[in-house]
């Protein structure tokens, strides 16, 4: 199960870097943050594009691996309960854990309206692979702000209908000016 989850978010942090650095990809990932706080359900506040995405590149190599059905099947079930907890608004640290798996304190710095700070902690489950890249952000002199979202797309639309179109009329949503949301 360790392994299935160590191995499993090694795609997932390619998968979720990339999203963020593609701007087509970015486009279908701008939903999940364009939430203008964090709470449990973001972890679910996916674009069905980037479900079928990760679904594809996360699942070829999985299969390929050979990971037993059970080991996925626990390894989902701790992802789907980190996932939530992650995006929990909570000011919870959980000292050594802080830095090994994705958790509120960390995830916040992910979803920091600042590019700085936003383009770090990309780990879905756990954080490894951002301390192996050079991507893991956890400040101990400061605390990130409550200020998450899309700086330059204010009003993202609420309405699920906009919502899928949105990748398709990017442009309409934007404020002028350099990018300011902390991606693509």
């Amino acid at each position: 199960v360790v392994l299935a989850l160590v191995a499993v978010d090694f795609f997932r942090y390619w998968v979720h870097r990339a999203l963020h650095q593609w701007p087509w990809l970015w486009r279908i990932h701008a939903t999940h943050h364009s939430a203008k706080r964090l709470y449990f359900y973001n972890g679910a506040r996916l674009h069905p594009f980037e479900i079928f995405v990760t679904g594809v590149v996360e699942g070829i190599p999985i299969v390929l691996m050979g990971i037993p059905p059970e080991a996925l099947a626990m390894r989902f079930v701790m992802g789907r309960v980190i996932g939530r907890f992650q995006h929990c608004n909570l000011d919870v640290r959980l000292g050594p854990l802080d830095w090994i798996f994705s958790t509120p304190r960390n995830h916040r710095w992910h979803h920091s309206r600042n590019l700085d700070e936003a383009a770090h902690n990309y780990g879905g489950d756990v954080i490894l692979w951002d301390h192996v890249f050079g991507t893991f952000f956890l400040p101990r002199d400061r605390e990130p702000s409550d200020q998450v979202g899309i700086a330059d797309m204010p009003d993202f639309p609420g309405r699920l209908d906009r919502v899928l179109l949105t990748p398709f009329s990017w442009k309409r949503h934007r404020l002028p000016g350099p990018r300011t949301a902390g991606h693509a």
